[in-house]
């Protein structure tokens, strides 16, 4: 990780998850330049990276503005298009972007489990019927969220067969709650991930922002980045 503090431009700093990004930022020591409320990137002070947490409406500009300036990205936006993810691409071709659809450990955390649960069911055994829900707030704008629909993608990858369900609700405290129940043999096997705070993405962007300042161009995810972290730690605890 870097020793200096980092210089991280903001979209949608005045956002709930921009606000969370800011607080985490200044905690671990970077300095917090916030875009103009248009969007447009600070130029008195020239940042490290950008952070975009903004609507999924500003990625193009962001991303032509990172080209332009060959700045690294890390775009947290949800409920992105096909048009929105072709900008980042075409950036990435040349700068680090790391895409976040969720920026929380215990979403990686729980997207591990998925995977071993996948591979752990006996090839005999009677096959698991899988359904994802997720929660959000109403200010939660796409449904299903970003994260409801990894997990579903997730678990068609590894089993080859969708989920027979994803199921979306909107209301209630903040912040999220998401789920894969899976349903065999008599029994329900569920794991969920329960979010009370916009911390918990903040720390993930501190994390992700000092990961990118470091990586080389390329569209990465943030299970590349914790998995990249917890190899460091295995390999520290290996040989401390």
């Amino acid at each position: 990780m870097p020793d200096d503090p980092l210089r991280v431009a903001l979209v949608g700093a005045r956002g709930r998850l921009g606000t969370a990004v800011a607080d985490a930022c200044r905690r671990a020591g970077h300095l917090v330049l916030p875009a103009r409320p248009d969007g447009e990137l600070p130029t008195a002070d020239r940042p490290d990276l950008v952070v975009d947490a903004a609507p999924a409406a500003a990625t193009e500009r962001t991303a032509a503005q990172c080209r332009a300036a060959r700045l690294p990205l890390l775009s947290c936006a949800s409920g992105l298009s096909g048009q929105h993810r072709a900008a980042l691409r075409e950036l990435a071709a040349e700068q680090p972007v790391l895409r976040a659809a969720n920026l929380s450990l215990g979403h990686w955390l729980q997207r591990q489990a998925v995977a071993a649960l996948a591979r752990a069911f006996p090839a005999d055994a009677e096959r698991p019927e899988a359904v994802v829900h997720e929660r959000h707030t109403t200010a939660k704008k796409d449904s299903p969220s970003a994260s409801a629909l990894g997990l579903a993608e997730l678990w068609t990858d590894l089993t080859g067969e969708p989920p027979a369900g994803t199921a979306s609700l909107r209301g209630g405290l903040p912040v999220s709650e998401h789920t894969l129940t899976l349903t065999f043999d008599h029994q329900t096997l569920t794991l969920t991930h329960d979010v009370r705070s916009l911390a918990a993405a903040g720390a993930g962007a501190v994390l992700g922002v000092q990961w990118l300042a470091r990586a080389q161009a390329g569209l990465w995810t943030m299970d590349e980045v914790y998995e990249d972290l917890a190899r460091r730690s295995r390999h520290v605890d290996h040989n401390g």
